[in-house]
């Protein structure tokens, strides 16, 4: 498995297969590697940050300038016996790379591409960039955190990237069964709004049954 993503979404979603016994293999950034390795401290050393370390395990990493011909060449040949590419560009940034669905059909037929994005490959937020952060206020999640005297609280982990990397294992095994089986597999997009939203659970039953807009609930439930 090829792995060209950082931060926390698509590595937590690679890691999850690697303790399940995939091969993975992380593309770096040449002299920066994943940002996720400075967001400390603490450092176990100069470039793993506890952060980054705590969705990195089981993983061997190389670094790859991909809009050179020598990187794009490596990471061909990467693709060539790999069953899974994550990645988590903006929409069309791989393609930009040379990468499109076409090209990578024609390097390797059975690779499943999965995708991890902010707003999904289309609508009028495709190109935002988004965090864990942005997804917890969008969704509508940091309007019941907290207490009613207080402000908005974001919930302490990143719990929107977590959850959009489990929601993207599901399609992939889902996928990979597909094709094991002969079937035809289509390709995994997962975004961390459509992620958010799905968690709301009850409280979207409540604004549409009541027209009420949740309000901080502190501890209490429901």
């Amino acid at each position: 498995m090829v792995e060209v993503a950082q931060g926390i979404a698509g590595p937590f979603f690679a890691m999850v297969l690697g303790d399940l016994g995939a091969d993975v293999v992380k593309v770096e950034i040449p002299k920066v590697g994943d940002l996720a390795r400075g967001w400390g401290p603490p450092f176990s050393s100069p470039r793993n940050s506890a952060y980054f370390l705590s969705v990195n395990r089981n993983k061997r990493s190389i670094e790859l300038d991909l809009k050179s011909p020598e990187g794009a060449k490596a990471l061909r040949r990467l693709l060539e016996s790999a069953d899974i590419l994550v990645e988590n560009f903006r929409p069309g940034t791989l393609e930009d790379l040379g990468f499109g669905p076409a090209v990578l059909a024609s390097i390797n037929p059975r690779l499943l591409r999965v995708s991890i994005t902010g707003y999904g490959p289309g609508g009028p937020s495709r190109n935002d960039p988004s965090f864990d952060l942005i997804a917890q206020a969008r969704s509508g999640l940091m309007s019941v955190t907290g207490t009613s005297d207080g402000q908005p609280i974001r919930v302490g982990i990143a719990l929107f990237d977590l959850a959009a990397g489990l929601y993207a294992v599901i399609g992939a095994l889902t996928e990979l069964r597909e094709r094991e089986a002969g079937r035809p597999f289509r390709a995994v997009e997962v975004n961390l709004l459509d992620t958010s939203v799905s968690m709301l659970t009850h409280w979207l039953p409540i604004l549409s049954l009541e027209g009420r807009v949740p309000g901080p609930s502190g501890t209490a439930h429901p």
